[in-house]
């Protein structure tokens, strides 16, 4: 889950996120569109699943925005 209440620590989703998986490194990506501190629509954030890596296995990352 994505939005409040969810495994990661990326900002809540404004709109429905697009799901990839890459095989060859056992990852599951969604990117989304998401609301920044204020409420506004801006940032592209990338949220993925590693069940390999070490630590957290949920890892949140911006790709794109202010």
């Amino acid at each position: 889950m994505i939005n409040g209440g969810g495994v990661s620590t990326a900002p809540p989703a404004a709109t429905a996120p697009f799901i990839n998986y890459f095989s060859g490194h056992d990852q599951q990506h969604f990117a989304y569109l998401a609301t920044n501190g204020d409420g506004r629509i801006g940032e592209i954030w990338d949220v993925f699943y590693c069940p390999d890596c070490s630590g957290n296995k949920w890892v949140a990352q911006k790709i794109a925005g202010q």
